[in-house]
């Protein structure tokens, strides 16, 4: 009997449709999560399971192999698109990055199409750390039409999830096949990666740190409700866009190399004059952390606001024409202000110092 061959979504998704015996389905729910996105610490997101996830919770069980959804309707028309990343890890780049590049380049949806369903590939991606991928997957969930993210287990991952040697027997053909075939397919050498920012909220709007605004990133900022991006002139380089406001955080618990990143930058320097900058670690977990390291002191010797009150973040939301870089968030919610760049903790770090986008690159 002939094999066809399958991509790895479609193999957990039919997988599922056989029924419990073949594919663990699982609901993480706000009461049994804690607001933790560690579903495999709860047995959820074990490689090949379907997982169902509210919207109040970090989409990161792709991360290990698992299908994590908001919702399964749709997940049949979405189009299959595979991101591989084959290379080196470049100086300055994070998940973040990744993320924003893939975005950027995902082609525009038809009435065929749903949405996205993404397996992230490649030499890079399997390098990456467990905190990485599950960052990764999160960020990539967060962005509209996207539906799913998902990659081939590891090492790693058996080992994080504390795989049997029966288990893996069962685990290790979860990978796309040989001769599958996408609907889209991005191949990366990421040599050619560099550190990215958005041009506006909007997500899909990333460039390289070296670009400037052209073609069709012009007409979606002139679509822009923000005079400050609406007004933008074609040619504009992304490392002139000043800053007044820098946001770095809040993160979850398995962040903690991101915030790091952010101490690394800001080490034996100062935040630019006039400039706001909040750092917010987000779990209480990931603040003990950061505070029994001396990080707090760091970026309050740089001049910046450690662990901000919801009053002093709300405060400055009264003003209607200020320019922010924030981190990209984990979860969905809406960008604090109109005029917005989204960015990697390591980049609003260096935003902060220069008063402007700028490369991290030539901080570390």
């Amino acid at each position: 009997m002939s094999h066809t061959p399958q991509t790895l979504f479609e193999k957990v998704r039919d997988a599922h449709r056989k029924g419990p015996s073949a594919a663990v389905t699982a609901e993480v729910t706000l009461k049994n999560s804690g607001r933790k996105p560690k579903g495999f610490e709860d047995g959820y997101a074990t490689p090949g399971t379907t997982v169902k996830v509210p919207k109040e919770l970090a989409l990161t069980q792709g991360a290990f192999g698992a299908l994590a959804f908001r919702a399964a309707a749709g997940l049949n028309q979405a189009m299959n698109v595979c991101a591989a990343f084959n290379g080196p890890i470049p100086k300055g780049v994070t998940a973040t990055d990744i993320t924003l590049y893939t975005l950027r380049r995902l082609p525009d949806l038809t009435e065929d199409y749903s949405g996205y369903v993404i397996e992230l590939a490649g030499t890079y991606i399997d390098r990456l750390s467990i905190e990485e991928r599950m960052t990764l997957c999160a960020q990539l969930n967060n962005a509209d039409n996207v539906q799913a993210v998902i990659m081939r287990p590891t090492d790693a991952i058996f080992k994080a999830v504390g795989a049997t040697d029966k288990d893996q027997a069962k685990w290790r053909p979860l990978h796309t096949d040989e001769d599958a075939e996408f609907d889209f397919k991005l191949d990366v050498d990421t040599n050619d990666l560099t550190p990215q920012a958005t041009w506006a909220p909007n997500r899909y709007t990333g460039g390289g740190i070296e670009t400037s605004l052209e073609g069709d990133l012009a007409k979606i900022l002139a679509a822009e409700s923000n005079d400050e991006l609406a007004n933008l002139e074609k040619g504009t380089p992304m490392v002139t866009l000043p800053i007044d406001l820098a946001f770095i955080g809040p993160f979850e618990d398995f962040q903690a190399d991101a915030l790091e990143s952010a101490v690394d930058v800001f080490k034996g320097r100062k935040v630019a004059s006039g400039l706001t900058v909040f750092i917010m670690p987000g779990s209480k977990e990931l603040k003990k952390l950061a505070e029994s390291k001396g990080w707090d002191k760091t970026f309050i010797h740089s001049g910046c606001v450690w662990n901000p009150s919801e009053k002093e973040a709300e405060e400055l939301k009264k003003t209607c024409d200020i320019r922010c870089a924030e981190t990209l968030p984990l979860v969905i919610e809406k960008p604090r202000y109109k005029c917005c760049h989204f960015m990697s903790a390591q980049m609003v770090a260096t935003a902060a110092i220069c008063g402007r986008i700028a490369d991290v690159r030539d901080f570390i």
